[in-house]
């Protein structure tokens, strides 16, 4: 049988009736809003009835249903046994008043053998025999496994996608069977579809820190296990009813993801998707640690801090303010540069228009269509050096864009390739001699064009002494002097188009006739995805857009690429090359067609205007609006 794919829905319905009419019951509860009173068999320890107790306050945290320990008589008894078993489970009398579907449940039976490995380690979290403890009493509130199995695992047994403890703590799989990753660490709270599973069941407790709370370290919350200066191996979901609130992972050193959209999960402490935000859950600030973190707001308007390390914080869609802290620091807003104003301001930048954010020791910002740079740290700020001192200008346009890529290649070769240029050939003006080459870097450098003897027999003795002149710009370039030099222009950001941006937004031309929107732009050249222009191709073929704006044959097809794209009618050799072999009912065939018409000299040198502009006041994509 083919699994499902695990949405949440279909893991509740698992967990309150399928799993259960497997075993031949029905699905059960206890009287929602009730207090369960429980008590233990004398060879419970303090220890283990304290972790009992815990575990219990998770569980109430989320639901409504509370606990209250009795010395004797308990509708909830805890025994144990010596068979190398742990098992729990309600016992019902009857139906659900509220719910006939579902059995009364009026008492319960919790049995494990505390002799298994993990168990005598209660105290110290992450270890299994409190998961155990948890899922034990999931089954006494009415949840099943979360796969047909009961005391035994096999992978068939398993019918959803999201079958491992990373989604709910009554999986036998470990969280590795859906590509999370704990070591050998154990739940510490309940799971992200056991809050909805229990919320479904029995309400939601809507009391659950109300106020502002701060999770993580410096831990303002009500339990232990939500301090990871205590707990330093968090595998939780975070269930918060209102107030201000803060993912706070400042003292973990690893690189760390943390992603703040409810239902997602982040990455901390060395662990992957190892805590997650409880759907529904509002968290609006989060703390990075001392690596090179991630950090993702929701569309609340957050406030995003990087700390230590090299850090990407990504901006929702509400006013967030991103402070990458130490380090060199990208903020990644969803707008292109057309759709912005960047303003500097005391501290940082201000972006307005179609993002929102103040920016605070932010060395990029990352948009939908390329970058700016403000750090004299950035390939891009080591360029404006470089030409600035080579040919005494900023490169623009195309140009930009070429020197840009041959900054992959080493700022050595970028060196060797502007001083072989024609450009600087022709400002040489034929004397290739040292002392001339000196003069002319000094003539860019300083707008008197002075230099002294001192500063002309240091650069002519290190060339005579076998230096050479790519190494020689190198050190003009990274001077202190052109630093300064170089300083206002860097200020207001150095733009680097996108290069898979600006294909797609030439495809958008090509195959919809008008620009890309932002999130569409920001969707297809994301590099968190893996860039293939084919596939966005067909992708743009099959959308409904699109179908709605061809019809007839094969030549016609050419031709509206043609009008769109050129803005002109199809030459009899162009369409005739395009049409051979066209199949107008295969997308991959159409596609090929579509790339080649956009990627084209002739529409590559037409989309530059709205594309790659060489006026700083239009440079961006231009986004939107139909072509004209």
């Amino acid at each position: 049988m083919p699994m499902l794919s695990g949405t949440p829905a279909q893991m509740a319905d698992f967990l309150i009736h399928e799993y259960w009419a497997s075993q031949g019951f029905s699905g059960r509860r206890w009287e929602p809003g009730s207090t369960v009173t429980y008590s233990f068999a004398e060879s419970w320890t303090a220890a283990e009835r304290d972790a009992a107790a815990r575990a219990f306050s998770l569980w109430s945290d989320l639901a409504n249903i509370s606990f209250r320990p009795v010395a004797e008589g308990g509708q909830l008894r805890f025994e144990k046994n010596d068979t190398g078993q742990a098992y729990g489970g309600g016992l019902d009398n009857g139906r659900d008043p509220a719910d006939p579907l579902l059995a009364h449940i009026t008492s319960g039976l919790i049995s494990i053998d505390t002799t298994m490995p993990g168990w005598t380690d209660l105290a110290t979290f992450g270890e299994y025999g409190f998961e155990t403890l948890m899922h034990e009493i999931g089954h006494v509130l009415g949840l099943g496994h979360a796969g047909f199995y009961d005391g035994d695992n096999k992978p068939e047994d398993s019918v959803l996608k999201t079958d491992s403890v990373q989604y709910t703590i009554m999986s036998y799989n470990r969280a590795s069977f859906t590509g999370a990753d704990y070591g050998k660490w154990s739940a510490t709270a309940p799971a992200l579809f056991d809050i909805y599973t229990i919320q479904l069941l029995y309400g939601a407790n809507t009391e659950t820190r109300a106020g502002d709370t701060v999770y993580g370290f410096n831990s303002t919350a009500d339990r232990d296990v939500y301090d990871f200066s205590l707990n330093p191996h968090p595998i939780m979901s975070i269930y918060d009813t209102g107030g201000f609130n803060t993912l706070d992972v400042s003292g973990f050193s690893q690189d760390a993801v943390i992603d703040l959209r409810d239902g997602a999960f982040s990455s901390v402490a060395g662990l992957r998707d190892n805590i997650s935000i409880a759907f529904g859950t509002l968290i609006q600030a989060a703390i990075g640690g001392s690596g090179n973190d991630r950090l993702v707001a929701n569309n609340a308007g957050n406030h995003l801090s990087g700390g230590a390390g090299n850090d990407l914080l990504i901006g929702g869609r509400g006013h967030d303010v991103l402070d990458g802290g130490a380090g060199f620091d990208t903020a990644r807003l969803l707008a292109g540069l057309r759709g912005v104003t960047v303003e500097e301001v005391a501290g940082g930048q201000e972006v307005r228009g179609m993002a929102q954010a103040d920016l605070i020791s932010i060395e990029r910002i990352w948009l939908a269509d390329g970058t700016l740079d403000f750090s004299a740290d950035a390939d891009a700020a080591l360029l404006l050096r470089l030409a600035d001192v080579a040919l005494g200008r900023e490169l623009e346009g195309s140009g930009q864009q070429y020197w840009v890529g041959r900054m992959e290649e080493g700022a050595g070769s970028v060196a060797e390739g502007l001083l072989g240029s024609a450009e600087f050939q022709a400002l040489l003006g034929g004397d290739t001699s040292d002392t001339a080459f000196i003069s002319l870097l000094y003539g860019h450098l300083r707008e008197s064009g002075t230099i002294s003897a001192e500063e002309m027999g240091y650069w002519t003795g290190q060339l005579a002494a076998g230096a050479d002149r790519a190494t020689v710009l190198l050190g003009f370039a990274q001077s202190e002097e052109q630093y300064d030099a170089t300083a206002d222009i860097l200020s207001g950001g150095l733009w680097t188009l996108d290069q898979n941006a600006a294909q797609v937004a030439r495809l958008y031309a090509t195959l919809l006739g008008r620009r890309p929107d932002a999130e569409g732009l920001s969707y297809w050249a994301s590099p968190d995805r893996d860039f293939d222009l084919h596939a966005v191709a067909q992708s743009l073929l099959m959308s409904s857009e699109s179908e709605a704006l061809y019809s007839g044959g094969d030549g016609m097809l050419v031709q509206q690429f043609y009008r769109q794209a050129l803005g002109r009618e199809a030459d009899a050799d162009g369409l005739a090359y395009w049409s051979d072999g066209l199949d107008t009912n295969d997308a991959a065939s159409i596609s090929r067609v579509a790339l080649g018409i956009s990627e084209s000299e002739e529409h590559v040198a037409l989309s530059q205007s709205w594309i790659n502009n060489d006026d700083p006041a239009r440079f961006g994509i231009e986004l939107s609006g139909i072509l004209a």
